[in-house]
């Protein structure tokens, strides 16, 4: 994969952050269980989100899914399971983050 298609692909999502507390990642997967995504998958992805986040508990959706991208290109996560919890994530946070 070149590094201009990583980008390019990251493009779609907004670069605007927003506050997500630790206990609102742990609520979103507490209430998600999928078939092919395994516990310690959840748990590296959901470190991976907590650690991402700026300073003042903020995280865009592009820099979530450069931190799912990065999961699958170290083979830590499928490129099909980062397709799964990309689309549940950003759901949850576009519904999180209506105005």
């Amino acid at each position: 994969m070149s590094l201009f298609s990583f980008f390019s692909s990251s493009a779609k999502y907004s670069q605007e952050r927003h506050f997500i507390s630790h206990e609102e990642i742990e609520h979103f997967f507490r209430g998600k269980h999928w078939s092919s995504v395994s516990e310690d998958e959840e748990d590296l992805v959901k470190a991976g989100i907590l650690s991402a986040r700026d300073g003042n508990g903020k995280i865009s959706l592009r820099r979530v899914y450069e931190v799912l991208k990065s999961f699958e290109y170290k083979h830590k996560i499928s490129p099909a399971d980062r397709k799964i919890l990309m689309r549940d994530l950003e759901s949850y946070l576009n519904e999180k983050f209506a105005d």
